[in-house]
C-alpha cells in the first residue's frame, strides 16, 4: 500500500496535478529531482555556460543557448528569445517533468517553412531563488519575491550586451523576445514593462499574476505602453479559475493601455505543466514572430 501512495505521489507531480498556487511548492525540490530523466533529448546544438556572472544580484548561473540549424555554416543574423527556467526548454535530462521541446521546434520550422529561425538564451533558475528573481514584489504568503526588478535589469545590463557580442544576432526590440512560464510569465510581462525599448515581443504562458497581482496592475497602470508591443498570453482550464480569470482580466487591461497585438489562448483541457506549455509553444511562436 505504502508504494502504491508513493507512485500517486510521483504521478501527480509528473503530470502538474498540483495546487494552482503551488508556484513554490513546485520548485522547492529542483535540484534533487534535476537527473530523474536521464536520456538526453537536445536537437541540434546548445551551448552551455556555467557560473555566468549576475552583478545585479551577486550570484552567478547556467546559462543554456541554443543555436538554430544553420548557424555555423553562414553569416546570417537572428533574432534572439530569452527564457526563463532554462533547464526545462531543451532537454529531458535537466528538466523538472519534461521539455518545452524549443529546439525541436525552431529546427521544424527552419527546415518545414524556412523559417531564418532564433537564438534561445535560457536563464537557468535558482532554485530556491526562483521565487525572489521571478517577482520584483515580495510575497508575504509565499515568503518570496521581491529581487524581480534587479534580475531584469541583469537580462538587460548584462547578458543582453554579452549575448549580443558573442553571437550573431539582430539587436532592436523588433527582434528580441522575452517568455516564460507561470512566475516566468509574470517576470516576462514585468520586463517588458520596464524595458519597452528593449522587448517587443512577450510570451506569457500560463501567468502566475496572482502572485503579485495589484502590484502589476498599478505598475501597468502608471507606464507608457507601446502600441507596437505583440503580447502572446494563454491559459489551460485545468490551471484553476485564478488562472484562466486573471489572463482574461490582463487581456482587458493591456487592450485598454492600447496593446494592439495581443493574442489569448484558453486551452481546454490543459494542466499547469511543461507538456502544456511545449505543446503551445510552437503556434504562440509564429504568431509573436510573425512568420
Amino acid at each position: 500500500m505504502r508504494n502504491r501512495v508513493a507512485l500517486f505521489l510521483l504521478f501527480i507531480v509528473a503530470t502538474g496535478m498540483y495546487a494552482t498556487d503551488g508556484e513554490d511548492m513546485k520548485y522547492a525540490n529542483w535540484r534533487s529531482n534535476m537527473g530523474l530523466n536521464t536520456e538526453n533529448t537536445i536537437d541540434g546544438e546548445v551551448e552551455i555556460i556555467n557560473e555566468f556572472d549576475m552583478p545585479e544580484l551577486g550570484r552567478t548561473r547556467t546559462l543554456r543557448i541554443f543555436l538554430p540549424e544553420g548557424y555555423r555554416d553562414s553569416d546570417k543574423r537572428y533574432p534572439v528569445i530569452y527564457m526563463h527556467d532554462g533547464q526545462n526548454l531543451f532537454d529531458d535530462h535537466t528538466s523538472f517533468a519534461g521539455e518545452w521541446k524549443i529546439d525541436e521546434t525552431i529546427n521544424a520550422f527552419i527546415r518545414d517553412l524556412k523559417w531564418v529561425g532564433a537564438i534561445v538564451v535560457g536563464i537557468d533558475n535558482g532554485g530556491d531563488l526562483r521565487l525572489n528573481e521571478y517577482s520584483p514584489w515580495f510575497n508575504s504568503d509565499r515568503n518570496g519575491g521581491g529581487e524581480g526588478d534587479r534580475y531584469v535589469d541583469f537580462l538587460v545590463k548584462t547578458l543582453k550586451p554579452w549575448i549580443d557580442n558573442r553571437y550573431r544576432t539582430l539587436t532592436d526590440r523588433d527582434n528580441t523576445m522575452v517568455a516564460g512560464s507561470s512566475l516566468g510569465g509574470l517576470i516576462s510581462l514585468y520586463a517588458g514593462m520596464k524595458y519597452p525599448e528593449t522587448f517587443s515581443r512577450l510570451g506569457l504562458f500560463s501567468p502566475a499574476f496572482w502572485f503579485a497581482k495589484q502590484q502589476l496592475i498599478d505598475m501597468i497602470g502608471a507606464v507608457q505602453i507601446s502600441q507596437n508591443f505583440r503580447i502572446y498570453l494563454d491559459a489551460g482550464t485545468l490551471e484553476g479559475t485564478a488562472y484562466v480569470g486573471d489572463a482574461k482580466q490582463f487581456r482587458m487591461i493591456l487592450e485598454n493601455k492600447g496593446v494592439k497585438h495581443l493574442k489569448l489562448v484558453i486551452d481546454e483541457g490543459a494542466r499547469h505543466n511543461e507538456a502544456a506549455w511545449a505543446r503551445r509553444f510552437p503556434d504562440a511562436l509564429r504568431w509573436l514572430m510573425e512568420f
